[in-house]
């Protein structure tokens, strides 16, 4: 093993480490961002061979030199967009695109993908794909995945589980190619439970040539089966411009993954009150059929509560929180509607989550999300919800294990983007936000 290939090892070992969690588009295409769930992945980080990798890099990027790459089979059971949808590509590491973790990027140089979400990336993020299937088939502890344009699957993949389950998260970053020869970059932040995995076979079967470009790995550096996995994929930007909206993207995903965290039915809209994206108890309101969606516009189960959500959303104008309202729900009772002004900092302008609640419920929601999409930093949030929900300030210092003069100053902060200036009208924002 050469010095190249230790450092790389090394290196891995370190993302690796690093992501273990402590607790342009075409008309008709649903837009960007993208927030999907309930993945299910095979993942295989692999070298292969770096002369035949060398040949599959396009000009405009340089590889790794090392020959590591992957090669990954997934399925996605729900999210906003373009889900259902499933995904087969094979990709080989760049040098000098690192991801917002410093992973290495990847070129994903063929794939193969079903469904919405298949047409809007190879539209949008990368024509080397391939219209197709993937599935997944279990045989006693082993996990076989497929892939396939017809009928009969190009490629087949069986590993088999390692008992053990642990948790990550962390930002891919992928570098594509559009029909007219245009390189493009976006990242995919996620999170994911994930077990280990042993590679019994990979084997590309007949056909597989005319579909993708075939490169076989000759070893396994990390091999995983993800399981529960959320990924929110930033919008596709050129590759020479992807390094001035790195830090926008970045918000972009922070954002999805905030509002998907919220624990309670949310909507972003704009002003004029077209939807922007829905989250996980939002699609099971419009599922019971209290929201509809027509024309990309949420609409009330009641004909006049769209003048309600309408004036909810306007009132952020003057307030970046506003009061609740009832609107009537399917089964007769009724869900409460709020509307908060999300920060144009990480939202862009003109941006509203709009937020129902059941009005029986008994738990309260946890703020700091809220507290974060309104503009706080996480550390931020945290002091503001601890000092809104009632703890004094030398309270909240000693639950965060942080400073008197920490706690003070992150609230003079907060204090300041939330536009107040006084303890009682935070406790009255986080009194909102909780519901």
């Amino acid at each position: 093993m050469d010095d190249k290939q230790r450092e790389r090892i090394e290196r891995q070992a370190e993302i690796v480490s690093a992501r273990t969690l402590r607790l342009f588009p075409r008309e008709g295409l649903p837009p960007p961002p993208y927030h999907v769930r309930d993945v299910d992945m095979i993942y295989l980080l692999c070298r292969f061979d770096p002369a035949e990798a060398r040949a599959l890099i396009p000009e405009g990027v340089s590889p790794s030199g090392t020959g590591w790459g992957v090669i990954a089979l997934y399925t996605v059971g729900s999210g906003w967009g373009i889900a259902p949808y499933s995904g087969f590509f094979m990709g080989l590491e760049l040098e000098g695109l690192d991801s917002n973790d410093t992973s290495p990027s990847q070129y994903m140089h063929s794939g193969i993908y079903s469904g919405v979400g298949g047409e809007v990336l190879r539209t949008i993020y990368n024509a080397n794909l391939k219209r197709g299937w993937s599935r997944f088939t279990r045989n006693g502890n082993e996990i076989i995945g497929e892939a396939g344009t017809d009928n009969a699957p190009l490629v087949r993949i069986v590993v088999e589980g390692i008992p053990s389950t642990k948790e990550m998260a962390g930002t891919s970053r992928y570098i594509g190619r559009l029909a007219d020869g245009t390189l493009t970059s976006y990242s995919v932040a996620w999170t994911s439970e994930f077990v280990d995995v042993k590679v019994k076979s990979i084997e590309f079967l007949e056909g597989a040539e005319s579909a993708l470009r075939i490169i076989r790995p000759l070893e396994y550096f990390w091999t995983v089966m993800s399981r529960n996995m959320s990924m929110a994929f930033t919008p596709a930007r050129p590759l020479g411009d992807a390094l001035q909206w790195r830090d926008h993207d970045a918000q972009i995903v922070g954002l999805v993954e905030m509002f998907s965290g919220l624990g309670r039915a949310a909507a972003i809209v704009t002003r004029d009150g077209t939807l922007l994206s829905l989250n996980e108890a939002g699609e099971r309101l419009v599922a019971a059929g209290s929201l509809k969606l027509v024309d990309r516009v949420l609409v009330p189960l009641r004909p006049s509560d769209s003048a309600v959500l309408a004036e909810l959303v306007a009132s952020t104008l003057d307030r970046p929180i506003s009061e609740r309202r009832a609107i009537a729900a399917a089964g007769g009772g009724s869900i409460l509607a709020q509307a908060i002004a999300l920060s144009p900092d990480i939202a862009g302008t003109d941006k509203v989550l709009v937020c129902f609640d059941d009005p029986s419920r008994a738990n309260l929601a946890d703020p700091t999300p809220a507290l974060q999409l309104l503009g706080l930093t996480p550390a931020e949030a945290k002091i503001a919800a601890l000092v809104g929900a009632g703890r004094a300030p030398r309270e909240a210092a000693d639950d965060l294990e942080l400073t008197l003069n920490t706690v003070r100053s992150a609230l003079k902060i907060a204090f300041d983007k939330l536009g107040i200036s006084r303890q009682a009208e935070l406790a009255r924002i986080v009194a909102r936000l909780a519901g």
